[in-house]
């Protein structure tokens, strides 16, 4: 059964609002502009608050720092023009609290971009060399935006800008997890065409993520 409205709003001001001032600091690295800040804040408080319940919610920071990292994500990956600096500033975000629990090998997948994407996010902000403190998987829609294109006109300086990105695909289709004990694998489906009948499946890159080794390394 659902929790009770008021013990979720009950949680939110004990374990969620106190901590809004460390995710507004956290969101300032990122962008300087208080009205995304504000956007973002209100939105992870809605998505909070539309909980049916927060009994699997461990801690209230991280979950909101989760929730506001995910929300600038997705609004910074839609703008015409990406500001790809602002997308790893934005990665980085989750590797304090991370840290701070002793995690290795940590594997994000999140979506909502329209692209394929592969990659490592850096240790070091600014140094996209530094050894990984993640890696990220982000799914192209199945649909949306037609058939795609492999590299869009204003992302072709992307991948020589970002050396830690072994993967950008613009087409579309999806990814399939395999998530073992000792081995995460991703392979990325791509549908050649989908605004005709008859579009082939191809598996254009294979990636694992093995325990104890961070990193990406393809299959």
């Amino acid at each position: 059964m659902d929790e009770s409205r008021q013990s979720i709003i009950d949680w939110v001001a004990l374990h969620v609002l106190p901590n809004e001032g460390y995710v507004r600091a956290r969101l300032r690295r990122v962008t300087r502009r208080s009205d995304e800040i504000d956007d973002v804040i209100q939105e992870a408080y809605c998505r909070i608050a539309e909980l049916d319940t927060v009994a699997h919610i461990r801690d209230g920071r991280a979950y909101f720092l989760a929730a506001a990292r995910s929300i600038l994500l997705r609004r910074i990956r839609r703008e015409r023009v990406v500001r790809i600096d602002a997308v790893t500033d934005v990665e980085a975000m989750a590797t304090i609290d991370d840290s701070e629990r002793k995690l290795t090998n940590v594997v994000i997948a999140p979506g909502d971009v329209h692209k394929h994407h592969a990659g490592v996010v850096p240790s070091r902000e600014g140094a996209l060399d530094s050894a990984p403190a993640a890696v990220e998987f982000v799914s192209t829609s199945i649909s949306s935006g037609g058939d795609g294109v492999r590299l869009p006109e204003d992302w072709k300086d992307v991948p020589a800008d970002n050396p830690q990105c072994k993967l950008v695909d613009a087409r579309r289709g999806y990814q399939l997890f395999d998530i073992g004990r000792d081995h995460w694998r991703t392979e990325v489906r791509v549908v050649e065409r989908v605004t005709t009948p008859g579009g082939g499946l191809t598996t254009p890159a294979r990636f694992v993520v093995e325990r104890a080794k961070p990193g990406l390394q393809e299959a």
